[in-house]
């Protein structure tokens, strides 16, 4: 229990802090004098280097060991807190906010906080642990949104750093004590017989249907997470909804997010995990045909968000334990890492996509056929993934 709570706590502020940069957006460009949009490319550039640094970080720590990442991560994220109310220039925003943040929450990333876990905990625990880790990365955002707001309003941008920078020092002994003992090598050992280059064992992944699989459902995800994330508001504000109701139906549907994240990984630890997530893409696929010909209706919406929340983060507890009974904790960090990286990749397309075809067409009639299609190949893979010849791993 105190393993997860300390994981849950250090991924908790992790997602705090990603998912509420764009609150502080305002206040950023005031501080700095910079533009509306130079910030936002800034923050933009954050996010993709998110993705793709969480592979790197998870080749470190097996080299190293998972200890040396986690403080590094810890460190990184308080510098960039600490010095960005004190940039007032592209280039040195860029390197708090557009490397510093990125580098710091990438090395606190889900895959190697799982993999810590599931090297002390009996495998049958993984994959509830693993929801309720994915969880708390949206309870931290609930949680610290009004706080960053706040402290901004009363005491600027610096006084908000300052709540985020100094107590994130506080995760360093939760660091130690948590790899208490333990080295990323050793454990590589254990798994493997001798430690891998990061190039050998991403080649050697690679080689693995089932895990090709896993990510070819992991970018749909990210394309589906886009979809709502970037285009949803909109859309609901096309059916005629007021902001304030629409505001409210996102509520809804982060408040479910968290609770759907637990029950999936409560769900893998009685049922087979490619069935679990066969069977959410494919809620997926009616999900988007539904929206299609749904009226403009809330009494009609919010059961669709019900359903909509529940299976949105779902997905990751099921891909994460796939990838951990296949190839081990230590090697978790990276593949899952390269997974949220397809994942990523997901999202800019649907973003980016989304756009181009709401302009096109005058709505998102497109990108949800997209969404369905894209959800029952997803589907239809997840099913094929070949779990009882993934040995579990200890």
């Amino acid at each position: 229990m105190a393993i997860t709570m300390a994981i849950c706590l250090i991924y908790a502020i992790n997602g705090g802090v990603r998912g509420n940069f764009g609150t502080l957006l305002g206040p950023i460009a005031e501080s700095s004098g910079l533009s509306y949009g130079d910030v936002s490319f800034v923050l933009a550039t954050s996010q993709l280097l998110f993705g793709l640094l969480q592979p790197a970080f998870g080749i470190l720590a097996l080299r190293t060991s998972e200890r040396f990442v986690l403080v590094l991560g810890v460190l990184l994220m308080a510098a960039s807190f600490l010095l960005t109310p004190f940039c007032h220039a592209m280039w040195s925003l860029g390197v708090t906010l557009g490397v510093l943040l990125p580098a710091g929450t990438a090395a606190l990333s889900f895959g190697l906080l799982l993999g810590i876990a599931a090297g002390q905990l009996p495998p049958s625990r993984s994959a509830s642990v693993s929801g309720f880790l994915n969880a708390s990365s949206g309870l931290g955002t609930t949680v610290l949104a009004p706080v960053l707001q706040a402290l901004a309003a009363a005491f600027g941008l610096l006084g908000a750093m300052l709540f985020l920078g100094l107590p994130s020092l506080m995760l360093l002994p939760l660091a130690f004590w948590l790899c208490r003992g333990r080295k990323a090598r050793a454990l590589a050992g254990k798994d493997a017989g001798r430690p891998e280059s990061g190039r050998a064992m991403i080649g050697h992944a690679l080689k693995s249907r089932s895990y090709i699989y896993l990510l070819t459902g992991f970018f749909t995800c990210g394309f589906h997470m886009a979809i709502l994330e970037t285009h949803f508001f909109n859309q609901l504000v096309t059916f005629d909804f007021s902001r304030e109701t629409s505001s409210f139906v996102f509520a809804v549907y982060g408040v479910l997010t968290m609770i759907g994240s637990a029950a999936a990984g409560m769900l893998c630890t009685k049922y087979s995990m490619k069935r679990i997530l066969g069977s959410l893409y494919a809620v997926r696929v009616l999900l988007a045909c539904v929206i299609l010909v749904m009226p403009a209706s809330l009494a009609l919406m919010l059961p669709f968000v019900v359903v909509l929340g529940l299976t949105s983060d779902s997905t990751v507890s099921p891909t994460a334990g796939l990838i951990l009974r296949e190839f081990g904790p230590a090697k978790l960090p990276t593949l899952f890492g390269l997974a949220f990286l397809t994942h990523q990749v997901g999202c800019f397309a649907s973003a980016w996509l989304g756009g181009i075809l709401a302009e096109a067409t005058g709505g998102y009639t497109a990108l949800w056929v997209c969404d369905g299609l894209l959800s029952a190949l997803a589907a239809t893979v997840s099913f094929m993934v070949r779990e009882d010849e993934m040995p579990a791993q200890g």
